[in-house]
């Protein structure tokens, strides 16, 4: 009892019973929704990446399809003219149609047989105009090809054509008749054929249709003006190097001694000869004489020298002046310089 009393008073003073704590223990926060919301957090950036690439992926093809079309269609434009209508062939048709078509002779008595050799040009059951039964006519001058226009299931064939019309007007004149040889004349009334032409220089559109290598006329003939095939809107080639750094004459003596040297050659030798300083070798054969370099510039491109001037030329008997020009690409040899490349453009390929 005495140790038990003392347990009460262990260092000489009242020991206190700890109290049982008696709150509820806080519920530990669960961590279940943060991590929902970072899986769809995940999920959501996967599937936007996702979508982006496909996008991307859809965008890239359509411009590769876009590209691949407009290649396409610069094939099909450059290809203007068909093989069906870019041969020998199809131009003897129309040249021979031409001819036929824009010559009605001058007789009556022929206009038959010449509506009969025109029908032979048409398509099947396609009529052809009437010529007039009178005693106007018409003859062909000229005639030159101009172009060809292709549609979806035919071809307008266009020739320049220079052609005379010439109407015939009967009018009553008096003229004097003898009566008896050696006898007095006297005045009658007769009547007379006034011509009066007029030239026409024009377009004839000739719609043709090929069927099997062979060409008929499946629309009528008609004529347009002649368009103005010149401008002053385009822009002269210049110099295509004129950006770039250039190399001062009085640096290259040599070069500028050789491309005169050249030129010399160029007008005067034979092509056996420029092969020895040029690798396709051209020239003019002797029919001009080389005269002298005007605007001459060099530059340098790695292990090569390029040569842009205008080189003039003269005819031999008489002082007319040619200019032309070049541009050279030379590579350095042992003994000299050799052209290894002429084109007649300063600019162009650079």
């Amino acid at each position: 009892m005495f140790k038990r009393f003392k347990s009460y008073f262990p260092n000489g003073t009242i020991k206190k019973e700890q109290r049982m704590n008696r709150r509820l223990p806080r519920k530990r926060s669960s961590g279940k929704g943060l991590r929902i919301f970072l899986w769809v957090f995940i999920l959501f950036i996967s599937v936007s990446g996702f979508l982006g690439m496909a996008k991307a992926e859809k965008a890239k093809k359509l411009v590769e399809t876009t590209n691949s079309n407009v290649v396409k269609m610069q094939k099909k434009e450059a290809e203007i003219i068909p093989d069906d209508y870019r041969n020998q062939k199809v131009v003897l048709f129309a040249d021979a149609f031409v001819t036929q078509y824009l010559t009605i002779p001058a007789a009556i008595d022929q206009r038959e047989q010449y509506q009969k050799e025109l029908q032979q040009y048409y398509a099947k059951d396609m009529p052809i105009n009437e010529v007039p039964h009178d005693k106007a006519y018409r003859k062909l001058k000229e005639k030159e090809y101009f172009d060809t226009v292709v549609y979806k299931d035919f071809a307008v064939v266009r020739y320049k054509v220079t052609y005379e019309s010439v109407g015939v007007t009967e009018t009553e004149q008096k003229v004097k008749e003898e009566r008896k040889k050696g006898k007095k004349t006297k005045e009658v009334v007769k009547k007379v054929d006034t011509e009066k032409s007029a030239e026409v220089t024009t377009l004839i559109n000739l719609p043709i249709k090929e069927q099997n290598g062979a060409y008929s006329i499946v629309e009528n003939v008609y004529f347009t003006a002649i368009p103005s095939v010149v401008t002053t809107k385009t822009k002269a080639i210049g110099n295509g190097l004129a950006d770039e750094k250039e190399v001062p004459l009085d640096e290259v003596n040599d070069v500028v001694k050789f491309t005169n040297d050249f030129f010399m050659k160029y007008a005067k030798d034979s092509l056996k000869d420029l092969a020895f300083v040029m690798a396709e070798p051209e020239g003019l054969d002797g029919t001009k004489v080389f005269d002298r370099l005007e605007e001459t510039h060099v530059y340098r491109q790695k292990d090569k020298v390029i040569i842009k001037t205008e080189a003039v030329f003269k005819e031999e008997l008489i002082a007319v002046e040619n200019k032309e020009c070049f541009t050279l690409t030379l590579i350095k040899t042992d003994a000299n310089y050799f052209v290894e490349k002429l084109t007649h453009t300063l600019g162009g390929e650079k």
